[in-house]
């Protein structure tokens, strides 16, 4: 198979005022029945238009017309044109960063096995029915589209897309209607839009969602019912930067399945029963939430955490049974806080009977803390997978602490 670059396709370009136009594909012509190709490359080549057959029986495993000045999009740009990849029949076409702002309504006519879809960077209007043709899609990237409106039906046929990207726009409030059509929709990212507000059961529709990233928006109160119907959802659910403080209580009910949460950069207060529903939860990242201090049981209800993330706070002090609860905790993130001891009281030793009461082999990481190497740190000893990575520090031999340490020291 071979590699197709820009350049190697020049002798089949009309050039005008340092502008390119592709025009249509004949016998001998570099562009005229390519075969096998792994990739077609016609990026930063300044193309405005792409006439009727430019690409007449071609076949290739994916497209690249990205960072261009094309305006619209319709189906007679890609008459002749085959896109597929090895056994799957299934290619990519990115046609980011042009000035893409019409689509014709038959754009897609001849695509009916695309993929793969990439628009990003580009100044959209989209329509319902807009996608239509694109039966096969599973792949559809719209970021930085400077979308502010999704209306019901712009997704209509797009049954088998399974990721869709809407991030870096500029949506405000999510809709039930804004996903029909989507019946196999697994990965959403909506991060970094200015999102103020959820409908009640706003993604009620995304019934096999498995992955949705809110992070960078600004749902600072999140309620039960915007997470309706999220059954499924497990694989990760991104909250950070939306200026959250308080958790209901019962906000994650829906979603038992939930494996990764991450609230960062929020400034959130520990309240009693914050986290139920999360029982099945494996990693918990609260980076950056101004946390000064951990009270006992604060992550009452997160059984099967494996890994908890508190770098980036201001703690000086975990209270005794602090992270009690958590018999399955692998790995300990607490980089960057103000902690000048850390006790194996923080657990319960109920938690871990067969260990003397604290975790063994676990991940702890403590740089960037003003710990002081004492007696009440030896625990640490066993604790730990990696004594010279922990990051202690012992000031008083003016090197980083390791395990002979702690013996010198009882």
């Amino acid at each position: 198979m071979t590699d197709l670059a820009a350049q190697s396709a020049l002798g089949d370009l009309e050039e005008s005022g340092g502008l390119i136009l592709l025009r249509a594909a004949r016998p001998g012509d570099v562009l005229y029945g390519i075969n096998d190709c792994r990739l077609l490359s016609l990026q930063h080549m300044r193309i405005v238009g792409i006439g009727r057959a430019a690409f007449d029986q071609t076949t290739v495993h994916g497209l690249t017309i990205s960072d261009n000045k094309l305006e619209s999009i319709d189906g007679y740009m890609w008459e002749g044109l085959t896109l597929e990849a090895p056994g799957v029949l299934l290619g990519s076409l990115n046609l980011g960063k042009n000035r893409i702002k019409d689509i014709a309504r038959n754009a897609w006519l001849h695509l009916g096995y695309l993929g793969s879809l990439s628009l990003m960077n580009n100044p959209l209007v989209l329509y319902p029915g807009v996608f239509n043709g694109l039966h096969s899609l599973e792949s559809l990237f719209l970021a930085s589209c400077k979308l502010t409106y999704i209306q019901e039906g712009t997704f209509d046929g797009l049954g088998k897309v399974t990721l869709l990207d809407l991030s870096a726009n500029q949506i405000t409030e999510i809709r039930d209607d804004m996903w029909c059509g989507l019946l196999s929709l697994q990965q959403l990212s909506l991060s970094g839009n200015g999102i103020v507000s959820v409908d009640p059961a706003g993604f009620a529709q995304l019934i096999t969602l498995k992955d949705l990233q809110l992070n960078r928006n600004y749902l600072s109160e999140l309620r039960r019912d915007m997470f309706i119907g999220l059954k499924l959802v497990k694989s990760r659910l991104h909250l950070g930067q939306n200026g959250i403080s308080h958790l209901q209580p019962d906000i994650f009910a829906d979603m038992k399945s939930l494996e990764v949460l991450y609230l960062d950069e929020n400034s959130l207060v520990f309240t009693q029963d914050m986290w139920w529903g999360l029982e099945n939860l494996k990693h918990l990242s609260l980076r950056r939430n101004h946390i000064d201090v951990l009270r006992a049981g604060s992550f009452t209800g997160l059984q099967s955490l494996n890994e908890l993330d508190l770098a980036f706070n201001e703690l000086t002090h975990i209270d005794p049974l602090a992270l009690a609860g958590l018999p399955q905790l692998k790995a300990l993130q607490l980089w960057h806080n103000n902690l000048t001891n850390l006790n194996s009281n923080i657990f319960d030793p109920t938690d871990f009977p067969n260990s003397f009461g604290h975790p063994v082999n676990m991940d702890i990481e403590l740089q960037g803390n003003p710990i002081t190497c004492t007696e009440s740190i030896c625990w640490l000893r066993d604790a730990s997978n990696s004594l010279s990575d922990i990051g202690i520090f012992c000031k008083e031999y003016g090197k980083d602490f390791a395990e002979h340490d702690y013996c010198n020291k009882l």
